[in-house]
């Protein structure tokens, strides 16, 4: 193994490390519509976008669209890529990237939580029968959702035993890379873990619906592959986002290509 002995006592982000002029962590989720979509990927396409030392868990990938109607006073819409993934005995999800409307929100992911993110437009539409969403970056539509409400009270929310995806808990496990100075390869990379708490979700409605994306010249969502949405939900909620807890360091060791760097596809 190549995991690091964390110093005692330095296991989580330290708030202090953040610049004083921006508000501390929690935020508070308000007034939020969520949409999941469960997506089939072909084989290995998850496995090759997966950091390590984190492990797949399966060919799936899990969408999330969010509206949230107030955070702390603001407006923030987004939507993100998520990965089943495994490290240790820790389970959850890996956002492999996200696009959000919020600057303050894309701040505090990207330098609090190691989350790889992108700002973006969004045009949100709810009506009676569903909700249609669409994603642009300057002015170029990169993705498009719609979810038409199906209200069978025969229709199935349980995704993990109707498909065969792996239950993944509430937990985001996020990689932050570390080396010597900006211009080295990484050579440690540090599993971090955010947690929603004080979460409440009402009102689950199954749906059924369709995934677009439209690749730019600076958005390019090939590494994905062909897909197939599996099912979709959409949901009320309202939450906190906290700081991130550190799990482990992990040594990198023997390297391949992966995005135009030298990236571990090993746990050694």
């Amino acid at each position: 193994m190549n995991d690091i002995t964390l110093v005692p006592g330095l296991d989580a982000t330290d708030p202090a490390a953040w610049s004083p002029l921006n508000p501390p962590l929690p935020a508070r989720f308000r007034q939020a519509q969520r949409i999941s979509m469960l997506l089939e990927l072909t084989e290995g396409r998850v496995a090759a976008l997966v950091p390590p030392p984190l492990t797949s868990m399966g060919d799936f990938a899990w969408i999330t669209w969010l509206n949230a109607r107030d955070v702390d006073g603001f407006l923030c819409t987004n939507f993100s890529i998520n990965l089943p993934v495994t490290w240790r005995e820790h389970t959850g999800k890996h956002c492999a990237l996200e696009y959000i409307n919020f600057g303050h929100g894309m701040s505090t992911g990207r330098e609090m939580l190691a989350y790889p993110k992108k700002g973006a437009e969004f045009s949100w539409t709810e009506a009676a029968e569903g909700i249609a969403v669409e994603c642009t970056r300057a002015g170029a539509p990169i993705a498009r959702v719609t979810a038409l409400f199906d209200d069978d009270p025969a229709a199935d929310l349980d995704w993990a035993s109707a498909h065969g995806a792996p239950d993944i808990g509430v937990d985001t496990l996020q990689v932050r890379n570390l080396a010597s100075d900006y211009m080295s390869d990484p050579e440690v990379a540090q599993v971090e873990k955010v947690t929603i708490t004080n979460a409440t979700s009402w009102e689950p409605r199954p749906a059924r619906g369709s995934l677009e994306f439209i690749n730019q010249k600076l958005d390019d969502f090939d590494p994905l592959g062909p897909f197939t949405v599996l099912a979709t939900r959409v949901d009320r909620q309202e939450f906190d986002l906290g700081y991130n807890t550190i799990l482990g360091r992990h040594r990198l060791g023997s390297r391949t290509r992966m995005n135009g760097r030298e990236a571990e596809r090993t746990d050694a």
